[in-house]
């Protein structure tokens, strides 16, 4: 019954403990379990009053971790990493100044020290000089010098001791590429100064002339995006000499160009076609003895260009002459056919050409339409005087109104 109690008891005491945040409150070991100021190891083998730092039997110090686990960060202050006092913002416990020297971090330059023990270890750089002297001029970054020192605890003018750096004076530190030595290299002048010369050209209005104008062009590198670029850092004008003048009678110009015409046939095709062509000219100029450029009214350039046009259906000609007699008809000049020898009696026909011809009329006393295309004497009544000897010699002589046809009777014709 002792056991249980005894048990329980520091059940309750390794909970409390955990609440309290203090990881040596309560330690396991193989031994019987003890509550009180000291507990035993393992096996008797305690000394009496030491823990062994929350270790499983046999093992190195995990930390507080599981047996084959990684390690959690280490937080200063924080239960099991490290005094407490190391993490407070406060001067306490053995610390030479706030939260560094004894048994905290050490102190950095500056700060309060007992010993050199107080103080940071390792070495310390500082940036004495940036050289470019093996460094492309484009390039952003050169390379560091740096002072190499270290940590020592020192006091002055009898004043509490502190950190300071005491550098050394053979050693130096160099690197290359030193982002520490980065600058702006962009417009920085590099590369050598070009110059260029253009070619030696007639100037504005001295087509003619034997001076000229050329174009002197300077370039030089400058630094963009750390390469070297050439740029034009000047450009003028200057007078030069041509190597080849233009002599008298050379063409020097051109005048203006004229308006363009109206669209016409083109040649060899009538007026009925749709395509058509344009026609613009402008006057040639020569240089004269004395150096001018002068218009030659005799020479013309002349430029063409296809247009359309809509021509006029009642006026065409095959050969080029407007002619009312004849009309456009399916792009074509047309003449239409309307003569009597095709005309109807009773109906307008087609003239051949996309139009139509009149009804036959027949003019003089006595004059009918017979047939299509025929105008003859009506036989209205038998005449007494004539015979009808054949059916020929009836129908050819007469005709009967509308086309009705005739007949021989016995003494003339009649129409039916």
């Amino acid at each position: 019954m002792r056991v249980r109690q005894v048990v329980m008891w520091a059940a309750a005491v390794m909970l409390l403990a955990g609440c309290l945040g203090d990881p040596e409150g309560v330690v396991f070991g193989g031994g019987d379990l003890d509550v009180g100021g000291d507990v035993a190891s393992d096996s008797g083998s305690g000394d009496g009053g030491d823990n062994d730092g929350g270790e499983p039997d046999g093992g190195e110090p995990d930390g507080g971790e599981p047996d084959g686990g990684e390690p959690d960060v280490c937080v200063p202050g924080e239960a099991g990493c490290g005094p407490e006092h190391c993490a407070n913002n406060q001067l306490d416990g053995d610390e030479s100044d706030v939260d560094c020297g004894g048994s905290c971090p050490g102190c950095e330059a500056g700060e309060f020290c007992a010993s050199v023990d107080d103080c940071a270890t390792g070495e310390v750089l500082e940036l004495r000089e940036c050289e470019r002297v093996d460094v492309e001029v484009c390039a952003p970054r050169g390379v560091g010098v740096y002072q190499v020192g270290e940590l020592a605890c020192e006091s002055e003018d009898g004043e509490a001791a502190r950190c300071v750096v005491r550098y050394s004076e053979n050693e130096e530190r160099r690197v290359e590429d030193d982002a520490a030595c980065e600058i702006d290299t962009d417009e920085v002048v590099c590369g050598d100064e070009r110059v260029e010369i253009g070619a030696c050209l007639p100037g504005e209005g001295q087509a003619c002339s034997t001076q000229g104008v050329r174009m002197v062009t300077t370039y030089q590198g400058q630094c963009a995006g750390g390469s070297c670029l050439e740029v034009v850092r000047a450009s003028r004008e200057e007078s030069c000499t041509l190597a080849s003048p233009p002599a008298p009678g050379d063409v020097c110009g051109a005048g203006q160009w004229s308006a363009w015409s109206d669209c016409v046939p083109e040649s060899n095709r009538d007026s009925c076609a749709a395509g058509g062509v344009q026609e613009r000219t402008r006057t040639v100029a020569r240089c004269t003895s004395n150096g001018t450029c002068a218009p030659v009214s005799s020479e013309v350039d002349r430029e063409t260009r296809a247009c359309q046009r809509s021509p006029n259906p009642q006026l065409c000609s095959s050969t080029g002459a407007d002619n009312s007699s004849f009309v456009c008809h399916q792009g074509q000049c047309c003449l239409p056919n309307c003569s009597d020898a095709r005309l109807s009696c009773r109906a307008q026909v087609e003239d051949g050409c996309g139009g139509r011809c009149p009804r036959l009329t027949c003019s003089g006393v006595g004059q009918g339409c017979a047939t299509d295309g025929q105008c003859r004497p009506f036989c209205g009544a038998a005449t007494g005087s004539r015979t009808c000897e054949s059916d020929a010699q009836c129908g050819q002589m007469c005709a009967c109104p509308l086309g009705a046809a005739p007949r021989c009777e016995g003494q003339g014709c009649t129409c039916l």
